[in-house]
């Protein structure tokens, strides 16, 4: 949103450059009349389409990274949520691990935040368009980089909690989970560490049938849901 705003304020500031970039052409030339004027301003014209494009493929990345940050958001947001849930059950042996785990979140989240403070601001520190291009060049390349890196530590993340729901299986004791409905079939209620692969394997049904008897468009499922075995 900011971007197109700022943009136009490039556009504006570049009009008087681009047409002292054509002016010297027409002076150095014999004054033809119409013909001069018309020829300067179809090079200003061409000048600032060019401009208007290089800025609006800019602008299209910007609002792509945009989108990318905040799906890191929603991600950091949703551990989040987990490890919170997660330290409620568990015995005191596991609190400083997850502390641990809290810590890398907030450093992460506060990571992303000032990211896109960064670009925000960036619109209001230079006066010079292509410097302003270059700096936005550097700093999406900075980003991807940022974001290759939290991948990384997303994925340790989800081995670290995967580690603590396994923990707090074998410390608590098991609760039957699998029962009968009136029909005739069986539910399963689902538990810390498990997944659609392991509760088939464990019913010896396929992942596919549990997908269709369940209505499910992916395999991700969540503690505490109640699963139907066909």
């Amino acid at each position: 949103m900011f971007a197109s705003s700022y943009y136009r304020w490039v556009v504006l500031a570049a009009l008087p450059l681009t047409s002292l970039q054509a002016a010297p052409q027409a002076y150095n030339r014999p004054n033809n009349g119409m013909e001069d004027t018309q020829t300067i301003l179809r090079q200003v014209r061409n000048n600032m389409a060019d401009l208007k494009h290089e800025i609006n493929n800019h602008e299209n990345e910007i609002r792509g990274f945009d989108g990318r940050l905040q799906n890191q958001e929603n991600v950091v947001e949703n551990l989040r949520q987990q490890v919170t849930e997660s330290i409620q059950s568990q015995q005191d042996q596991s609190r400083a691990q997850i502390a641990n785990i809290e810590g890398k979140l907030e450093s992460l989240d506060g990571v992303v935040k000032g990211l896109i403070s960064d670009l925000r601001q960036m619109k209001t520190q230079s006066n010079d368009s292509v410097a302003i291009l270059g700096q936005y060049k550097q700093k999406l390349s900075d980003i991807e980089k940022i974001i290759e890196s939290q991948n990384q530590h997303m994925k340790s993340l989800e081995v670290a909690l995967n580690s603590i729901m396994e923990l707090l299986q074998v410390k608590e004791a098991p609760e039957k989970t699998t029962t009968k409905s009136a029909s005739g079939s069986k539910t399963y209620k689902v538990q810390p560490g498990d997944s659609l692969d392991k509760i088939a394997r464990a019913n010896k049904v396929t992942i596919q049938a549990l997908r269709d008897c369940n209505n499910l468009t992916q395999d991700r499922i969540n503690v505490g849901q109640t699963i139907k075995i066909p």
